[in-house]
């Protein structure tokens, strides 16, 4: 059972993103579990005990879009809250 609900973990990469460089400026463009992912599934090294089975997906839509790169996703614990990954989701192209 997640002791994090799903708003609770937008709001968890809500506050983390406060802290990305300047001009580095995304909004959450959805939260999602594993199991929702139709596709292709986002590529993460997570250093910590966790799968990404154990994590909510959050998908961060940039507010300027620099080129073709890929998508950035946060990985948040369902049971801790834990940020456990923020980056590319190995999506390019």
């Amino acid at each position: 059972m997640a002791c994090i609900s799903l708003q609770q973990a937008a709001q968890i990469a809500a506050e983390a993103l406060n802290f990305v460089p300047e001009g580095t400026v995304f909004d959450i463009d959805s939260v999602v579990t594993v199991e929702e992912i139709t596709g292709q599934l986002p590529v993460a090294y997570i250093t910590s005990n966790e799968s990404i089975g154990d994590c909510w997906i959050i998908h961060l839509k940039p507010k300027r879009i620099a080129g073709l790169c890929s998508s950035i996703i946060a990985l948040v614990s369902k049971a801790t809250g834990n940020i456990v990954y923020l980056g590319g989701a190995g999506d390019e192209g």
